[in-house]
């Protein structure tokens, strides 16, 4: 993971970790450049390399652990850890665990489960299936999105967009113009999902309809924009319904959504 951190003044340098990715010491606001003896030291260090990107350097090691210091039996304070956009671009391309990045912060995201596995590939090829010959493409859960307005990276589940994609550069894997967001909810992601993440989205101009499916029960919700700041909702939760998706002409299956989950009693309450 990279850290950016701003001073208004110079004091020092100070490496700091976090995890086990990246580490990066600090972008000063005054002018302050690196030479190759910091960089000498720094690879004379713990730390097993270095390099610089634009005014700071990033490191790396294995070691964990961020948090107030002790030094001759006083608790120092850290700085404010700021990571800034772009640092956490570098970084998440770089690395095998993926983080969503809001307001200078990067979220570690949790491990996903062998239901959500299923439901993410059976409604993928259903809706994949649809669009094969339409200027349309669905994307799982390895696409991020970018809410411009707020400067927040976010992975959904499922985006799906159409005829003149915008992406944020030239890797393509930072969506701009999502039409259509779906999320698998979990007993950890459910309340962000329904709440502030939906309400990030909303900041999208070209996001007009947000499914929720979720694990636990045969049960799926539906929000379609009306205009900015209403939103009509429908529910499914009979494995005959079909659920129109609307902004794309396709529909989804609430039995094909759900092949080879297994409900357990309590489960199939809501059917």
């Amino acid at each position: 993971m990279v850290i950016a951190l701003k001073y208004n003044t110079i004091v020092h340098i100070r490496l700091h970790e976090y995890h086990s990715l990246f580490f990066l010491s600090s972008t000063f606001e005054n002018g302050f450049q690196y030479d190759d003896s910091i960089i000498a030291d720094c690879a004379r260090s713990k730390y097993k390399s270095c390099q610089k990107f634009d005014n700071s350097l990033i490191c790396s090691q294995s070691t964990a652990g961020i948090g107030p210091r002790k030094e001759s039996g006083m608790i120092v304070s850290q700085p404010k850890i700021v990571i800034t956009p772009e640092a956490y671009l570098v970084t998440e391309r770089q690395s095998e665990i993926k983080s969503e990045y809001f307001y200078g912060e990067m979220f570690a995201m949790a491990d996903i489960s062998r239901k959500h596995n299923i439901i993410l590939t059976n409604v993928v090829r259903m809706i994949g299936n649809q669009l094969m010959d339409r200027p349309c493409n669905v994307y799982s859960s390895d696409m991020k999105v970018k809410i411009e307005k707020l400067e927040k990276y976010s992975y959904p589940d499922i985006v799906i967009s159409c005829e003149e994609e915008r992406f944020a550069d030239e890797h393509e894997d930072v969506l701009l113009t999502p039409w259509v967001i779906a999320e698998i909810l979990s007993d950890s992601t459910e309340a962000y999902d329904r709440g502030l993440k939906f309400a990030h989205f909303q900041c999208i101009p070209s996001f007009k309809e947000y499914v929720l499916i979720s694990q636990r029960f045969c049960r799926v919700e539906k929000y379609l924009r009306q205009n900015d700041t209403t939103w009509l909702y429908c529910e499914y939760h009979d494995l005959n319904d079909i659920i129109p998706i609307e902004m794309i002409q396709c529909e989804l299956s609430v039995k094909d959504i759900y092949a080879k989950i297994e409900f357990n009693e309590t489960e199939n309450l809501l059917r």
